[in-house]
């Protein structure tokens, strides 16, 4: 599969199962891979929610000459107030939704399983 030019070596492998439920079946690539993308999720996600607040918003005069508030603290230190709300909640549902969901469907029993929703509703 090429993505923007860039070729993801990842295989699937599918087989047919009864009434069109396909089993998955993981390569060993993507079993290193997993952990590495939760591990980095769970870095910027922590950083961006838990780094040091030191400092105070700040007035800022844009290239279109509007005045801008920065943030002037954390990780979004130069972004806008709004912004680095907006960045703030994103981390944290990446920390509360996305790495649990991850972690779930990374599991041994989901791997060699038919699919059917079971990360978010279990049999």
């Amino acid at each position: 599969m090429a993505i923007n030019g860039l070729v993801i070596w990842l295989r699937v492998a599918q087989r047919p199962a009864t009434k069109g439920v396909y089993l998955m079946y993981h390569h060993t690539s993507l079993r290193m891979l997993l952990p590495m993308i939760g591990l980095l999720a769970l870095l910027a996600a922590g950083a961006g929610l838990f780094w040091p607040d030191t400092g105070s918003p700040t007035p800022f005069i844009s290239n279109r000459g509007e005045p801008v508030i920065l943030q002037g603290r954390g990780l979004y230190r130069y972004d806008a107030v709004s912004t680095a709300a907006q960045q703030r909640g994103n981390d944290l549902i990446t920390l509360v939704v996305g790495l649990p969901i991850l972690v779930t469907s990374a599991r041994e029993p989901c791997c060699s399983a038919v699919v059917r929703g079971a990360i978010c509703w279990p049999r």
